[in-house]
């Protein structure tokens, strides 16, 4: 972005007309984002190319299943931010082209709201290869069967949760959030016993955990 600068006018009016600009993108930024999660794509690229969003108008040719087009649009740009090499790293996956690797901080900070993406727009060919590929990122990244199963859990495909969730708990046993998740998914079935082991369980791995806590205390009251 290229910001004109008149120098006719004072400096503090320079600096409001910059603020100003920015105070634009922002908004065009945010309202973006709310169309993508509406799933709006139209009014969502608008916006994000008001905003100068390079990453979401990429986001929305993605999800309009236009990978290449994605990709020739952030390529240019990698390296800029993780969020830019995560997205190259997810298109790239898609295409099944395993030869740029995300980290682990991308895959706790990028993977799960993808996937929801790709569940509010029906993608279930890339749904399916997102979990079909959990091995290979569970290489960069143990959590990611816990990832896939709160995704799953948000759309009622609560079998498939407890798999994933159950693998989750075998490789990764001291995570608390794991054995919450399993209780949660075992009081959605009924079975109150086995829940609250694994709630207790969270508790024990860590008491810092509350939601654990708040589990406990509403069976022993008898909700």
């Amino acid at each position: 972005m290229i910001i004109e600068i008149n120098t006719n006018k004072d400096n503090n009016s320079g600096t409001n007309e910059t603020k100003s600009t920015l105070h634009e993108f922002r908004s065009y930024n945010i309202s973006g984002k709310n169309a993508l999660y509406k799933g709006d794509l139209i009014s969502a690229y608008e916006n994000f190319k008001k905003a100068h969003s390079i990453i979401g108008c990429a986001y929305c040719k993605l999800l309009n299943k236009e990978e290449d087009r994605a990709l020739s649009m952030i390529l240019p740009v990698k390296g800029s931010s993780s969020a830019i090499n995560w997205l190259i790293s997810l298109i790239k996956l898609l295409k099944d082209d395993l030869s740029y690797p995300p980290t682990y901080m991308q895959i706790r900070n990028f993977y799960e709201q993808d996937l929801n993406l790709f569940f509010i727009y029906t993608l279930e060919d890339y749904i399916n290869k997102l979990l079909m590929r959990s091995q290979f990122y569970e290489y960069y990244n143990r959590e990611i069967y816990k990832y896939n199963a709160r995704v799953l859990l948000n759309y009622d495909f609560t079998a498939l949760a407890e798999e994933y969730i159950v693998h989750s708990r075998d490789i990764y046993y001291n995570d608390p959030e794991t054995h919450y998740i399993l209780g949660d998914i075992y009081m959605r079935k009924g079975q109150r016993k086995e829940a609250r082991k694994e709630f207790e369980i969270s508790n024990k791995v860590s008491s810092e955990y509350l939601p654990a806590k708040e589990k406990i205390r509403e069976l022993d009251s008898g909700k």
